[in-house]
């Protein structure tokens, strides 16, 4: 092959790379401004609006320790989910699948429960489900505990959804009545000394009521996990 053809395909093959990498650019930008469209909004007199005047850019490194530990001891992962959502991909499933590889089934547990106590039968049917998930679990079985509760709050007083009524509207509670109900029975004492992510909408920190509520729903689960919230003085 002659320096020039060399050249020439040389160049080609540039021309290409440089084409290639700029269609990555265009999609990844485009994504990006999909995102924007779709996320990060926040709701401002019934409306949603962008939070951002513009698209946010996130960079960032994964990096991994040399030398890594995983605690030994069993692991419970509960998950509790607000009847309707979609727990794909959510955090819970990724820390259990992370896990699963330095675990065997007698040392990691992971539940997934969806809620939905918007009536009274509705609750009485969830107290009972909730005794036999907390008997089947047992109490003093696992080392380490994490509890994740997905779940949606009312935009305009920041209470959490507590399931569906007769006509298939969402129900609202305070965050105190709502763990008092979601923690029915015999799955107090289980979360006592647990780990517990709220995975929430931002109204439920964004109001000072919902914020107390779930202060005092807390407190009440650290000092006097045995007493119902409603006798918490």
């Amino acid at each position: 092959m002659s320096v020039l053809r060399y050249r020439k395909k040389l160049k080609i093959n540039f021309d290409l790379l440089e084409y290639s990498s700029g269609a990555r650019l265009a999609t990844r930008k485009m994504n990006l401004e999909l995102m924007y469209l779709k996320a990060f909004k926040h709701t401002v007199e019934g409306n949603i609006l962008p939070v951002c005047d513009k698209p946010t850019f996130i960079r960032g490194v994964c990096e991994r320790a040399s030398k890594s530990q995983v605690c030994a001891g069993p692991i419970l992962i509960l998950h509790f989910i607000y009847v309707g959502m979609n727990s794909r991909g959510s955090l819970p499933r990724v820390l259990n699948t992370a896990l699963e590889e330095y675990h065997t089934a007698s040392t990691l547990c992971y539940h997934e429960v969806v809620f939905d106590f918007g009536t009274w039968d509705k609750l009485c049917l969830w107290e009972t489900k909730a005794q036999a998930l907390a008997t089947e679990i047992g109490k003093d079985k696992f080392e380490y505990k994490v509890v994740f509760v997905s779940v949606h709050s009312e935009v305009t007083r920041g209470d959490l959804f507590a399931g569906k009524d007769e006509n298939g509207e969402d129900v609202a509670v305070e965050p105190t009545e709502f763990m008092e109900y979601l923690f029915s029975g015999g799955l107090r004492p289980l979360i006592s000394k647990s780990t517990v992510f709220m995975l929430s909408c931002g109204p439920l920190v964004a109001f000072q009521g919902s914020i107390s509520s779930l202060k005092k729903a807390i407190i009440q689960q650290v000092f006097h996990p045995s007493l119902p919230l409603r006798d918490c003085v």
